[in-house]
């Protein structure tokens, strides 16, 4: 697109990760190792690593309906991450809630060696800290967003802090990375 151009190749692991399989939605990963290149202005930079490839599809309550509605499902938030460790292995953390309350919280452990996923229902996910003044998204809603932040599940415990700048992107959400 213009300036910048990506040439990446992906061998994924054959097994997939399923997140969540119902008839209503799907979700999937594939975790595999990536190598290429990225040209931003003329400036060409090697890339390889292991990475992470998903689709994911729903039903929407309004097409079923055929019709447009005031009311909206209750979904008050979705934290989702994906964190690289040693030895081309990922931890995949998920958490949706509802109605003011914790509706799913998963971590699965997953690596390129074969081994199968692992997958716990349960953990936790808290904000640490947050930005010290309000964002306002493009539809004019002000929040505060997360600096620092801690989830984890049976003695493992993973803290992050937001190094690059939080985008409006998915949904009424926000993407972005962290160490």
């Amino acid at each position: 697109a213009g300036d910048l151009d990506a040439r990446v190749t992906m061998r994924c692991r054959p097994e997939t990760t399923w997140f969540v399989r119902s008839p209503v939605w799907r979700h999937i990963g594939h975790v595999g190792r990536y190598e290429g290149e990225v040209t931003h202005r003329g400036v060409v930079t090697p890339v390889s690593g292991v990475g992470n490839l998903e689709y994911a599809r729903s039903v929407s309550p309004y097409a079923v309906l055929r019709r447009a509605s005031r009311r909206r499902l209750p979904l008050q938030w979705f934290s989702y991450h994906v964190v690289d460790v040693p030895g081309e292995r990922q931890i995949l953390f998920t958490q949706l809630g509802a109605f003011g309350a914790i509706v799913e919280t998963n971590v699965i452990f997953r690596s390129m060696d074969g081994t199968p996923d692992r997958k716990v229902h349960g953990g936790y996910h808290r904000v640490l800290e947050t930005d010290d003044a309000p964002t306002v998204d493009a539809y004019g809603n002000a929040r505060l967003l997360p600096r620092t932040f801690e989830f984890g599940c049976d003695g493992m415990t993973v803290v992050g802090t937001y190094d690059c700048p939080q985008r409006f992107a998915i949904g009424r959400g926000y993407i972005s990375g962290y160490t």
